[in-house]
Parts: structure tokens; sequence; C-alpha cells
């Protein structure tokens, strides 16, 4: 018999969640949002790079892929629908999130399902 209590290792605490790396396209046309955007993603780990308009974010997804697109619906040149699809066409595995401040939905398009 051994008289010591018997020892139970504690299991290591749970390391938070932290992206690695995750390259995140964010556009919007509101220089304050997309520059809150931009401080939260830093500030959450990922590597954000920012654009005004869908035409200036095409222009980036072409140089570099991405892991994720955040974009506002209503964008001066395009809508967010339509961007995020013309990406996906070329990345086809890019996640996407849409954010507006608007109350108006964008306009349906042709085919389309909006």
């Amino acid at each position: 018999w051994n008289d010591e209590p018997e020892r139970r290792e504690e299991p290591p605490a749970p390391r938070p969640l932290r992206p690695s790396g995750k390259r995140v396209l964010a556009v919007d046309d509101d220089a304050s949002v997309l520059e809150l955007v931009r401080t939260i993603l830093v500030e959450e780990g990922y590597e954000p790079a920012c654009a005004a308009s869908a035409e200036e974010a095409e222009a980036l997804a072409r140089a570099q892929p991405f892991d994720l697109l955040v974009a506002d619906l209503l964008l001066p040149d395009r809508d967010g629908e339509e961007l995020a699809e013309r990406l996906r066409a070329r990345q086809p595995g890019l996640r996407v999130l849409f954010v507006s401040g608007s109350l108006r939905r964008p306009r349906p398009r042709p085919g389309g399902s909006s």
C-alpha cells in the first residue's frame, strides 16, 4: 500500500482559439467602418487587406488568395454579392461574410435569387 494520496494531473487549460495568419479581405466604402474592421481583425490575429470598392478588392484578390471576404452589401461600384461571386469564380473555397449598415437590400439582379 501507498499512504500518499493519489495525485491527479490537471489537464492543461484550453488555449484560446486564434487564427494563425488567416488572410481576410475587408471591403467597405465607409472609411471609419473599414478602419474598425481592420483594427478588430489585427487584434484577433488575422492579416487583413482593406479595399474601399469592389474594383479595388478584385485587384487585391488577383494579387493573392484570401481565406475570408468580409464585404459590405452596398458598395458604390458593385454590390457585395456580385463581388463575392466574382471572387469565388477565381477562388472557389473563399468564405464570405456580408455586413451592412443600411436597411435597404441590394436590388435583385436578373436571374438571381436576391
